[in-house]
This record gives structure tokens, C-alpha cells and sequence, in this order.
């Protein structure tokens, strides 16, 4: 009778190691095309306010 339970968790367990990985490449997926996104918004920023700033000092 352990040995039943003990097989039956541990399949559960590998079903659900296995479901949990596939969760989680979903969501590293997922949270990597959004950190992208930021990122090259944050590079727009940052090349858009060094361009303003040269400008500014080449005029004062």
C-alpha cells in the first residue's frame, strides 16, 4: 500500500515538476519580451535626453 502512494506522489510530483517548468518558460518568455520592450524604450530615453544635452551645450 506505501509503495502505491509513494509511486502515485511521485508521479504527481514529476507532472507537476513538468507543468511547472513549461509555466515557467511561459512566463520567462513572456517577462523577457516585456523587459525588452522597457529596455529599448529606456534606450530611446536615454539616446533622445544625451542628444538634447549635447545640444544644450554646444549653445551655452
Amino acid at each position: 500500500m506505501m509503495v502505491l502512494i509513494r509511486r502515485s506522489v511521485g508521479g504527481y510530483l514529476d507532472l507537476m515538476i513538468h507543468l511547472g517548468k513549461k509555466e515557467l518558460l511561459n512566463l520567462v518568455t513572456e517577462m523577457v519580451g516585456k523587459v525588452r520592450k522597457e529596455l529599448y524604450f529606456l534606450m530611446v530615453i536615454v539616446v533622445v535626453v544625451s542628444t538634447l544635452l549635447r545640444i544644450l551645450e554646444r549653445n551655452s
